[in-house]
């Protein structure tokens, strides 16, 4: 374990060194959270959108070193620029099947996620095709269009390091049915 320290000092995470006999090791970071992330991603579950925003601002404030709280003010500042129809006819252009025994589909007003072994995800917008979730910090979806039509599902991990997206390895997914 080696915990991850602020500018300040002030400690924001823990990575974890799992492994495993005869397997490569895997990390793990693990953020550091409070009161004021735990209530802006509540009001983000509950679509309090201006409540919402405000809440982020302050955690951001308090916790500049967490990237991810960025991303879901972005989708705050996204929705707001939609109308509901519209997002509805943003997440209608993903629907389908995708390989890898993944399924994205509308229920509820929402854009949901699921993969063959893990539970489904809500997909919150950032922009038409990009996509963020409020339970892995450090992946990001973007679903691929050729000719005006969603081909495929990409996913993007965030490199800490670096500060940069990536693709991982295993991280398209061809779009099989509509």
């Amino acid at each position: 374990q080696k915990l991850v320290y602020n500018d300040k000092g002030a400690i924001y995470g823990i990575i974890i060194e799992q492994t495993n006999l005869g397997h490569p090791s895997v990390s793990t970071f693990w953020w550091k959270q409070d009161s004021l992330i735990w209530r802006a991603e509540r009001l983000l579950r509950e679509a309090k959108h201006e409540a919402a925003r405000i809440a982020y601002e302050k955690a951001i404030k308090q916790h500049p070193e967490h990237y991810y709280l960025n991303r879901h003010r972005r989708h705050l500042e996204y929705v707001s620029s939609k109308t509901g129809e519209e997002l509805l006819e943003i997440y209608k252009q993903h629907t389908g099947k995708y390989e890898k025994g993944r399924k994205v589909w509308v229920e509820n007003g929402q854009l949901y996620y699921k993969r063959i072994g893990i539970p489904r995800r809500i997909l919150y917008p950032i922009s038409d095709s990009r996509f963020t979730n409020l339970f892995n910090y450090q992946l990001e979806w973007e679903f691929v269009k050729e000719g005006g039509k969603t081909v495929g599902l990409t996913f993007l991990s965030y490199q800490r390091e670096t500060k940069e997206w990536k693709r991982p390895e295993w991280g398209y997914a061809k779009r099989i049915e509509r």
